[in-house]
């Protein structure tokens, strides 16, 4: 009796965009937490003020580059304009001034780079949410004050929310999935040198 072989998925191969980029990106999100030193940052408020500087110049930059892109109903540059406001907000609470420097430089090769990128943008709000629960016990912020950008509200939410819908609905593969992963590289790398400076 011959027996038919049945062709099963290579376990290696992501199954869909997001996991691809989870996969694609790893070691330099590992980098970008160890760059972010919270334990440091979140446990004396100046150095938590320097931190939340250091992300508006890297949340505004994005909110720049992704002007005009929407990826179905993830809409990037509101997403980004949003979370580079709530730093806004919550370095005028802390210092009683507008953020200081300037916003970073991202530069996408088209869409699907700023797929990639938005990715990673969006996916620090999952980061944020364990990061305010320690800098609400050792700061004293809150959701409304010094806080905002940690807390993501359910607006934020709903972005990661569409954004992961998205991604699932691509393919893993191929010169767009390429595309990316290398737009995800791209702010990752950006994140870890700014955070580290």
């Amino acid at each position: 009796m011959s027996r038919r072989r049945v062709s099963t998925p290579d376990a290696a191969s992501p199954p869909n965009l997001r996991e691809r980029l989870r996969v694609g990106t790893r070691d330099l999100h590992q980098a970008a937490e160890r760059a972010l030193d919270s334990d440091r940052r979140l446990a004396d408020r100046d150095a938590y003020l320097e931190l939340l500087e250091r992300l508006w110049s890297l949340h505004q930059g994005l909110a720049e580059a992704f002007a005009g892109r929407r990826f179905g109903a993830f809409d990037a540059a509101r997403a980004s304009r949003r979370k580079a406001a709530a730093l806004a907000a919550d370095i005028a609470d802390l210092s009683g001034a507008p953020p200081a420097g300037s916003p970073a430089a991202f530069a996408f090769a088209g869409d699907d780079e700023a797929l990639g990128g938005a990715y990673v943008q969006v996916g620090s709000t999952l980061g944020g949410l364990v990061l305010f629960r320690a800098a609400s016990v050792n700061l004293s912020v809150a959701a409304d004050r010094g806080g905002r950008f940690l807390a993501a509200d359910s607006e934020a939410r709903e972005a990661w929310r569409s954004l992961v819908e998205t991604l699932a609905a691509r393919s893993a593969a191929g010169p767009a999935a390429d595309a990316a992963v290398r737009g995800a590289r791209q702010v990752f790398t950006r994140f870890r040198d700014v955070l580290r400076a």
